[in-house]
């Protein structure tokens, strides 16, 4: 970083001439991408840009920004069902994602202003038709029923991102809003999103626009036996690099708890 600052003092105009050669970078890149497609407009949909909302903001201070937010517990489980897939391990991969990104999207809302279009996943898939009006409306564009109409399109496949659902429907699908419930019946998720719900904190989960008591009810409508409980792992332990000495400990319980379901008895404690 000092490095960077050095270069940056020995521009004749700054930091403000570094921003003004990054916009004439990425406006030239835009407007080529966009060459021969017939269309006016490039969405750069990049979900790390989070760590950066107010560089973005200063490199182009005229762009609408879209602020998408979701359920924390279901973005939770879908990068659990998504990339994790039960190696456990494999969470600290996801830390800034989990533990800074719900911070820095909410001080980013505030840098935007009215530049910022929030916009919640639930009343999208909710409300699909006046949700994308608005948004139009805010970015001053036309709405277009293909926007929500998406599967008599021929969409190219994308090689990024989550593939599971997204040619498997025509428009946004509502059964996902309560999909994250049906996971916590694996007592390391819901151990999981125990944790997490305790770590974002009242706080920052009403401030996102979600209802902490709600999520706390669901939770613990669906706790698991104690039991099974005693076979899991905490968030803060897995977020953390995993050493060799954490591999072996969490390999031996993930062998010890498939021991307990081929004998039956992992199952029959549930009340």
């Amino acid at each position: 970083q000092s490095t960077v600052r050095d270069f940056l003092q020995a521009l004749p105009g700054g930091e403000d001439e570094y921003l003004e050669g990054v916009r004439r970078m990425y406006t030239y890149l835009y407007e080529r991408a966009l060459a021969g497609s017939g269309k006016r407009y490039f969405l750069d949909k990049t979900p790390r840009y989070y760590f950066v909302i107010r560089e973005l903001y200063r490199t182009f201070p005229k762009a609408h920004y879209i602020i998408l937010l979701r359920n924390p517990l279901a973005v939770l489980s879908s990068v659990l069902k998504t990339w994790v897939k039960e190696d456990w391990l494999g969470l600290c991969r996801f830390k800034h994602d989990l533990v800074q990104a719900p911070r820095l999207l909410l001080e980013g809302i505030e840098v935007l202003g009215n530049q910022g279009v929030v916009v919640r996943y639930e009343q999208l898939v909710k409300d699909p038709d006046g949700e994308m009006r608005r948004i139009c409306s805010r970015l001053g564009i036309d709405f277009a029923q293909e926007m929500i109409e998406y599967g008599d399109q021929d969409i190219p496949h994308w090689r990024f991102g989550d593939q599971g659902d997204v040619y498997q429907h025509s428009r946004p699908a509502l059964k996902n809003v309560g999909k994250w419930m049906r996971t916590i019946d694996n007592p390391q998720v819901w151990r999981l999103a125990d944790d997490y719900l305790e770590l974002l904190g009242r706080e920052t989960i009403e401030q996102m626009g979600y209802s902490y008591k709600e999520l706390r009810q669901a939770l613990k409508s669906n706790r698991p036996h104690q039991f099974r409980l005693w076979f899991t792992f905490p968030l803060v332990w897995l977020l953390k690099k995993p050493v060799e000495e954490r591999k072996v400990w969490v390999r031996a319980v993930a062998r010890l708890t498939r021991s307990l379901r081929r004998r039956g008895i992992w199952g029959t404690t549930v009340a």
